[in-house]
């Protein structure tokens, strides 16, 4: 998995704010599952049914899962990360 291919594939989507550039644990239900992903981070999660085809996630990428993970809305402020409306993320 290059980390570069990853944000090329997801970057400008709908909503996309990051990704794990490691693979990481799937969460489901605020628990960690022992299945390793790329993690998606989106500042809002929506139906997959209201998105373009073009601001789908894929269900993987280079063969490896993803998960897409809502985390709020990100900004920076003054060189720091600033989170609004956190979620817990394991």
């Amino acid at each position: 998995m290059n980390p570069d291919d990853v944000w090329d594939r997801i970057r400008g989507k709908r909503n996309v704010v990051g990704y794990s550039k490691k693979l990481r644990k799937r969460i489901r239900d605020g628990e960690e599952l022992d299945e390793e992903v790329i993690r998606v981070y989106v500042s809002r999660k929506v139906d997959p049914q209201s998105l373009s085809l073009g601001d789908m996630i894929p269900g993987e990428i280079d063969g490896v899962p993803t998960d897409v993970v809502e985390i709020g809305e990100i900004a920076e402020a003054l060189g720091a990360v600033v989170v609004r409306h956190p979620r817990n993320v394991v």
